[in-house]
C-alpha cells in the first residue's frame, strides 16, 4: 500500500483514489495537499493546481518551509502581540530571512505614513509596509547604524546612519524596550572579533543575494520557471 510522502499516511491509490499523484509516482493525501497549495500561496509563489509535475523531494520542501512559515506567523502575533491578519507583510519578512538568522523583537509601526511591522533579528533591522507593492522589505545592517536612540516625547525610534535618519513612530509594543533591543544587537555586532563570523555585508546585497540564491533553487526543483527566475532576478539586481 502506497503511502502519503507529507504524513506517511497508508492510502488506497488507483482509478478512484482522491490522492494526488507527484511526478515519482509518489502520492499526497488531501490533507498534505491542502498544505502544499497553502505553502504556494505563503511563499507568494502563486497558486498550484496540479501536482503532476512535481517530485516528493519538491513537495516535502514546501511543507517544511510552510511549517516553518506558520511558526513564524504565530512567534509574531504571540511574542509581540501583532495583528497579523494581512499575511502579505509576513510572508516578506520571512522570505527576506536569510539562514540562521533569528527574530529579536518586533512591532506594528509608522515609517512616514506608511503601516507595516518593524522587525529586529540577531542581524538587521527590517521593515515592511502593509500597503508597499515592493516584494522585499527595507532593511538596514546593524554594523551601517551609527545610533539608535528612543525619543520619549512622540514615541519615536530614531535610527541615524552616516546617510540618513529614519523615525518610526506608533511602536504598539514597548518602544523604549525596542529600542534598547536594538542597541544590545548594535553593540554585539560591534564587538564581534573580525574572524568569528563571516559578516553580514551591506544589507541591501546580502538581503537580495541570500534570496536569488534561493530563487535559483525554486528555479532548480521546478517552482518556478526559467522566465520567473530571469524575471526576479533582474528586479534584485536593479536594487543593488
Amino acid at each position: 500500500m502506497e503511502k502519503c510522502v507529507g504524513c506517511l499516511t497508508p492510502l488506497q491509490t488507483g482509478f478512484f483514489s482522491k490522492a494526488e499523484e507527484l511526478s515519482d509516482s509518489t502520492y499526497l493525501c488531501d490533507p498534505c495537499s491542502e498544505k502544499v497549495r497553502s505553502a504556494f500561496k505563503n511563499m507568494d509563489l502563486g497558486n498550484l493546481v496540479y501536482f503532476k509535475g512535481y517530485t516528493s523531494f519538491q513537495v516535502q520542501e514546501l511543507l517544511v518551509k510552510e511549517a516553518q512559515f506558520q511558526w513564524f506567523l504565530r512567534e509574531l502575533a504571540k511574542t509581540y502581540h501583532l495583528t497579523v491578519s494581512d499575511t502579505a507583510m509576513v510572508t516578506k519578512l520571512f522570505t527576506a530571512l536569510a539562514d540562521g538568522e533569528s527574530t529579536v523583537h518586533a512591532a506594528g509601526a509608522l515609517y512616514g505614513n506608511k503601516r507595516g511591522i518593524l522587525l529586529a533579528t540577531n542581524r538587521r533591522l527590517m521593515f515592511v509596509g502593509a500597503n508597499s507593492q515592493i516584494k522585499l522589505p527595507e532593511s538596514i545592517d546593524y554594523k551601517e547604524i551609527a545610533s539608535a536612540d528612543f525619543i520619549l516625547i512622540n514615541n519615536q525610534i530614531k535610527i541615524t546612519t552616516p546617510e540618513t535618519t529614519l523615525f518610526f513612530s506608533g511602536i504598539m509594543n514597548q518602544p523604549e524596550k525596542f529600542c534598547s533591543k536594538i542597541k544590545q544587537q548594535i553593540d554585539q555586532i560591534n564587538n564581534k572579533g573580525q574572524g568569528e563570523t563571516r559578516p553580514f555585508q551591506n544589507t541591501n546585497e546580502s538581503s537580495l543575494f541570500d534570496i536569488l540564491e534561493r530563487l535559483g533553487n525554486f528555479r532548480q526543483n521546478g517552482i518556478i520557471t526559467d522566465e520567473e527566475f530571469a524575471e526576479q532576478k533582474s528586479k534584485l539586481l536593479e536594487r543593488l
